[in-house]
């Protein structure tokens, strides 16, 4: 199978050498199905008129092919996932993730004589064979997909755009399940730059607020790494300062950059994500960095969840990855085969033993948010909402800097129940926390406004105010679940350098995670009925949809591995 790719992508290489658009015109072209035309999401508007656009500038287009086996790895993952189950931790490699997903090597051969006959040369292929990537013009990309490009506002931001349906040769409509890297739009961070106080969080306060007093001997093969976009990028000095600041003579940089980084230009959600990753395993764990300088985040959200799959095939690899970006307006900022895609792709990801974290959002129970009013209906955030990722919401304490935690009140704690999937019947491992809380007795929206068999987010939360990051130099303060995401994380790679012992890894989390409700101290108070109408979700006793199981007890999540371990040593034995 892979010398049959390569040869396939060799041929496409040799295109010629200038791209010479087809003069046979477009017979066998047809509409892909999947990709039907979209209206700009959010508040997002089409400029009238006929405005002048660079028909020059490039864009990095994938096409992703139909992989083999989907079902059969999603059932497995359910079995490997399950704590209780004797399979449970037994991963993929992911030599064996590729053998079975690669699409047949008559596709392959199906879109490289498409490349072939359209110009299409420098081509990059997967590591499991199922996206190859390009850059094209947009002038090219009208002519190859058939579409027309817009340009589009928000405020003061402008983009180049081309939304609508999507052509491709009629007998690749079986191979070809996207197209992608000219149809989506930039998001926003939500993270809030907070005023000064007193009452900061750091390091140490983590550390006590949630019983961080043993750290787990480090593994040389662990590895984590964050997703950052949008024009964020880490400078290496920041991180280096704030650790020293506080473990004096550690030494913390990005091992491993996969993309482009530009240091001359920190962005404070960047020095957030890659200081508390690091800082609250005190650097014990190598870290890297996903990074994207594209504005196009659903393309970005293909190219990482691939270049995870790409990377996963060398060692040292990433075994838990950080997310702090999200999207909560309706509709969703990647549609119908876009988003179908990316939860099939983290769940190959699961399947090879990796753990992903996402932010749950900063626009609480998401009737209003980033993306504007969203008719009505209450949107936790996505790709927080997929179902084999761990969303992370956040707390604040009561009063002070220790003691009790509430959800937090200075924005909402993303959360509540998704649109995008039904998972009531699929994904058991919430069901009895979902459904004691419907039967809690606690005030709820209407339910009009909510499906109530969708996906259930947060699934866990941390402290997320008043966070010390050094940013361009200078102790800045801030807040939003972008905080909690990567503290969280960070905590799960002291369990990995734990759970390796074994020889394993953790893997999809939350099947664990709820198998084990009582590692984690239940936030009874607050809510995160923040928009405008004040409509949201109660905190109340065990799980709810505003801080999820609640906030980590670190030693007894540790306990819980260990026993994991001892599990698997008696079973060898």
């Amino acid at each position: 199978m892979k010398f049959l790719a390569l040869l396939v992508l060799a041929a496409v290489v040799a295109a010629s050498a200038h791209r010479d658009l087809p003069r046979h015109g477009h017979g066998g072209y047809a509409p892909l199905a999947a990709h039907e035309a979209r209206t700009a999401p959010g508040l997002w508007s089409e400029v009238e008129g006929v405005p002048a656009i660079d028909f020059t500038q490039k864009f990095t287009v994938t096409v992703g092919l139909f992989r083999r086996n989907i079902e059969v790895l999603r059932a497995r993952l359910d079995v490997v996932s399950d704590p209780t189950h004797d399979e449970y931790g037994n991963h993929m490699t992911p030599a064996q993730l590729a053998a079975m997903v690669s699409p047949s090597a008559k596709a392959l051969q199906a879109v490289g004589h498409w490349f072939q006959k359209i110009g299409v040369k420098d081509v990059a292929v997967s590591s499991l064979f199922d996206a190859m990537t390009f850059e094209a013009s947009a002038a090219e990309i009208e002519h190859i997909f058939q579409v027309k490009f817009s340009t589009y506002t928000k405020g003061s931001l402008k983009v180049v755009r081309a939304l609508g349906q999507v052509h491709v040769p009629k007998h690749l409509h079986s191979i070809v399940e996207i197209v992608t890297g000219f149809r989506a739009f930039p998001i926003e961070s939500a993270l809030k730059r907070i005023k000064g106080n007193a009452d900061n969080v750091d390091p140490a306060v983590i550390f006590a607020t949630y019983n961080v007093t043993e750290f787990p001997v480090p593994n040389t093969n662990n590895v984590q790494a964050f997703f950052q976009a949008q024009g964020q990028y880490v400078d290496p000095t920041d991180l280096s300062t704030f650790c020293t600041k506080y473990f004096p003579g550690l030494k913390c940089v990005v091992a491993k950059y996969i993309g482009k980084n530009q240091p001359g230009q920190p962005g404070i959600e960047s020095s957030l994500d890659s200081q508390y990753m690091m800082g609250t395993n005190k650097g014990q764990v190598t870290q890297w960095s996903f990074s994207y300088p594209n504005f196009d985040f659903c393309a970005d959200l293909m190219t990482w969840s691939t270049d995870v799959l790409n990377t996963n095939a060398s060692s040292p690899r990433p075994y838990v990855i950080s997310m702090s970006y999200g999207w909560q307006g309706l509709p969703n900022m990647c549609i119908g085969a876009d988003v179908t895609r990316l939860n099939d792709n983290v769940m190959l990801i699961s399947n090879i033993g990796v753990s992903v974290m996402l932010a749950s959002g900063d626009d609480g129970s998401g009737q209003y948010s980033r993306g504007g009013y969203n008719k009505g209906k209450l949107n936790p955030s996505w790709p927080a909402s997929i179902p084999y990722v761990t969303a992370v919401g956040s707390t604040t304490f009561i009063t002070g800097n220790s003691g009790a935690e509430m959800a937090v009140n200075e924005f909402g704690s993303g959360g509540g129940f998704s649109f995008d999937y039904n998972v009531s019947s699929t994904f058991t491992y919430q069901a009895a926390a979902v459904t004691a809380y419907f039967a809690s007795g606690v005030v709820m929206p209407a339910a009009t406004m909510y499906p109530r068999g969708g996906r259930a987010t947060p699934d866990v939360s941390t402290l997320g105010w008043n966070f010390n990051v050094v940013n361009d130099g200078q102790i800045t303060l801030v807040g939003g679940t972008s905080a909690s995401s990567p503290t969280f994380a960070s905590m799960v790679s002291m369990l990995n350098n734990e759970r390796m012992k074994a020889g394993k890894t953790l893997g999809a989390l939350n099947p664990f995670l709820y198998a084990n409700a009582a590692a984690f101290n239940d936030v009874l108070t607050g809510t995160n009925a923040i928009s405008p109408s004040k409509i949201g979700w109660l905190c109340t006793k065990g799980w709810d949809p505003a801080t999820g199981l609640g906030t980590p007890n670190f030693g007894k999540l540790l306990d819980a591995v260990k026993a994991l371990n001892a599990r698997d040593f008696a079973r060898r034995a």
